[in-house]
């Protein structure tokens, strides 16, 4: 089955002080670029943001087709996958952070080729799990809702009790995640 693909977009860009999936690196916002990126390899792709973001969209009458609200403010990352899974509890989830203007086709091609869909996710570790370039399988939902019951938010501590694929990251440039405004600074420049 083809994964549905998530860009968590929901934080509140406090580092860097302003919406990270606004910031534009190739000519559109990084949301949108992301999309375009993920389409080819996804059934279809949501973009995990906030309430704020929404009311934002809603004010500006932008195109809200790709929107999934969290049901979760202020609870991190693990917020918006769980939205997600909650939503479309069937599918495997190809989840990519919208810090990641470096991210190219040719490393979620490597993802999706390498995946093991009888594990409970498939990410890339180097040495340390990396969960916000990765596929989630339905699999995981279980030990997702009874990690979340818990009180735990912890994407890397949800992998280290599930059945997860490790890959090594091919080119570790592209997971630099830019989140403040000295790394833009950087990779505009680059």
């Amino acid at each position: 089955m083809r994964p549905f693909g998530l860009v968590l977009c929901g934080g509140e860009s406090t580092r860097m002080g302003r919406d990270k999936s606004l910031i534009d690196y190739h000519g559109k916002p990084q949301r949108g670029h992301l999309t375009d990126l993920l389409s080819p390899f996804c059934a279809r792709v949501l973009w995990s943001i906030n309430d704020a973001q929404f009311e934002q969209m809603i004010r500006i009458d932008q195109n809200t087709e790709h929107v999934l609200r969290d049901e979760y403010p202020q609870e991190g990352p693990l917020g918006g996958i769980m939205t997600a899974f909650r939503k479309y509890p069937a599918v495997p989830w190809l989840i990519v952070s919208c810090d990641l203007p470096r991210l190219t086709a040719t490393t979620i091609d490597y993802l999706l080729q390498n995946r093991n869909p009888n594990a409970d996710a498939t990410l890339f570790a180097d040495p340390r799990p990396y969960p916000f370039v990765s596929i989630w399988e339905p699999a995981i939902f279980d030990a997702l809702q009874s990690y979340w019951a818990q009180g735990l938010r912890s994407p890397v501590g949800l992998m280290g009790s599930a059945d997860v694929h490790f890959l090594t990251i091919p080119n570790p440039q592209e997971f630099l995640d830019v989140n403040d405004h000295e790394t833009y600074q950087s990779v505009k420049k680059s």
